[in-house]
C-alpha cells in the first residue's frame, strides 16, 4: 500500500482555504505543466504535497508513472475490457431522447411561469457522462429583478413550493401522473410516474431556482445554510466540461464515467462533482482508457487527503469535498490505485486471465 498520512480533519474555513491554492493538475509533476502560477507560496505548497507522497515509505511511494509506462503495448486487453465496460453504462437513445423530450416540456413551464427568464441545461446530461440507467435531467432557471429573494432577503424554500405546484399544473397534460418534490436541499424534484410502476426505472427532471450573483456566476439554493443560497457557476461549468472533453477526444468523460461506476459499488465516497473536478486536475489531452482510470486514482489519493478540490472556474465558489469521512474516502480511493497497480503488473506478465479477474473485482466490491 501506498504510504500517506491520515488525512488532517479541517474546519470549513481551513478546508476553503486550503482549496483556493490549490491548481488543476496531476501533483506529482505540476511544477512542470505550466498550469501553476508562478508565485513562491503556490510552489511550496504543491512541493509540499510531493513530499508528503514520497517521505513515508520511499520505496512504496507512488512515482507518477510515464505515458508509455499506462500506453504498454500489452496493456492493450485492459484497454478493450475497460472500453467494452464503458460502452455498457452509456445512456440509451432511448433514455436520451426521453429526456431531452422531458427537458424541453420542464423549459416551456418554466418559461410560462417566468416569463423572460433564462433556462439552462445543467448536471451529467449536459455534461456528456450521464450513465445508465440514467437517474435524472437537470434544468436551472435564473430569476431576475427579484430583489427579494437571495443572500440578503427570502430564502428559496417558498418559492420552490410555488414552482412546484405550477410545474404540475402546467404539465400534467402531458405527464398525467408527474409530481414534484420541493423538500430538498437545492432542486425541485419532478417525478413522471408512480413509483413502483411495472416497467424500466424512470428517472426525474431536477429543475434549481436561481438568482444572478454580482460576480457573474449564480446563486443558488442551499436550504442548509442560514442565507439559503450559495454561489455557483453551473453554466460555466458545462462550457468547461464539454470543452475539455472535446480537447481530451472523449477520453475525460470516459474515465468519469469509469470512476462512476467504481464509486457505485464502494458506498459512493465521492460525489459526482467531486469526481468530475478531479478528473480535470488528473487528465490532459488524449488518454487510453487504462491510462485515464489510473490517472485519476493517481491523482485523487493525495488531493482528496489533503482536503477539498479548487472549485473549477472560481475560487469564489464552494470546493467540492467528499461524501463521507475523509480518511475512508482516502483509503478506498488508495486500494483502488493499488488494484489499478496489480491488474498492469499482471498484463504486463502476460496474465490477462489475472487481470481481467482483477478489473472485474476494481468494479465490483462484493467479489472482493
Amino acid at each position: 500500500m501506498y504510504g500517506y498520512a491520515e488525512p488532517v480533519k479541517e474546519s470549513s474555513a481551513q478546508a476553503s482555504s486550503a482549496a483556493r491554492v490549490r491548481r488543476r493538475a496531476a501533483p506529482y509533476d505540476l511544477l512542470t505543466t505550466g498550469l501553476l502560477s508562478q508565485d513562491a507560496a503556490h510552489r511550496q505548497r504543491i512541493r509540499g504535497l510531493q513530499d508528503r507522497a514520497a517521505h513515508l515509505d520511499p520505496a512504496a511511494a507512488p512515482r507518477r508513472r510515464t505515458a508509455d509506462e499506462l500506453r504498454d503495448p500489452r496493456l492493450r486487453p485492459v484497454d478493450e475490457w475497460l472500453a467494452a465496460r464503458h460502452r455498457d453504462v452509456l445512456p440509451t437513445e432511448q433514455e436520451l431522447d426521453t429526456a431531452e423530450f422531458r427537458a424541453r416540456r420542464v423549459a416551456a413551464a418554466l418559461r410560462e411561469i417566468y416569463p423572460g427568464a433564462q433556462v439552462y441545461r445543467t448536471g451529467s446530461v449536459a455534461h456528456g457522462d450521464a450513465m445508465h440507467p440514467l437517474n435524472d435531467v437537470d434544468l436551472g432557471v435564473v430569476l431576475r429583478d427579484r430583489p427579494d429573494l437571495g443572500p440578503g432577503g427570502r430564502g428559496p424554500r417558498e418559492e420552490m413550493r410555488e414552482c412546484a405546484d405550477r410545474l404540475v399544473e402546467i404539465l400534467q397534460d402531458d405527464f398525467p401522473e408527474i409530481s414534484a418534490d420541493a423538500e430538498g436541499k437545492r432542486s425541485i424534484v419532478l417525478q413522471f410516474t408512480r413509483p413502483g410502476e411495472a416497467g424500466a426505472p424512470d428517472f426525474t427532471c431536477d429543475v434549481i431556482i436561481a438568482l444572478p450573483a454580482p460576480g457573474g456566476g449564480l446563486f443558488i439554493p442551499n436550504t442548509e445554510l442560514r442565507a439559503g443560497w450559495d454561489e455557483n457557476d453551473p453554466m460555466g461549468h458545462v462550457s468547461l466540461l464539454q470543452h475539455a472533453d472535446a480537447a481530451s477526444g472523449g477520453s475525460l468523460t470516459r474515465s468519469v464515467r469509469l470512476a462512476k461506476l467504481w464509486r457505485s459499488s464502494h458506498g459512493k465516497p465521492l460525489y459526482s462533482w467531486n469526481i468530475k473536478t478531479l478528473a480535470l486536475e488528473a487528465q490532459s489531452g488524449r488518454t487510453r482508457p487504462f491510462e485515464g482510470l489510473y490517472r485519476f486514482f493517481e491523482h485523487a489519493v493525495p488531493a482528496v487527503a489533503e482536503g477539498p478540490t479548487e472549485n473549477p472556474g472560481s475560487m469564489n465558489y464552494p470546493p467540492p469535498t467528499v461524501a463521507g469521512d475523509r480518511g475512508d474516502a482516502t483509503r478506498k480511493l488508495q486500494r483502488a490505485l493499488d488494484r489499478l497497480e496489480r491488474i498492469r503488473l499482471a498484463a504486463l506478465a502476460g496474465a490477462y486471465g489475472l487481470a481481467e479477474q482483477g478489473l472485474e473485482e476494481f468494479f465490483d466490491e462484493e467479489a472482493q
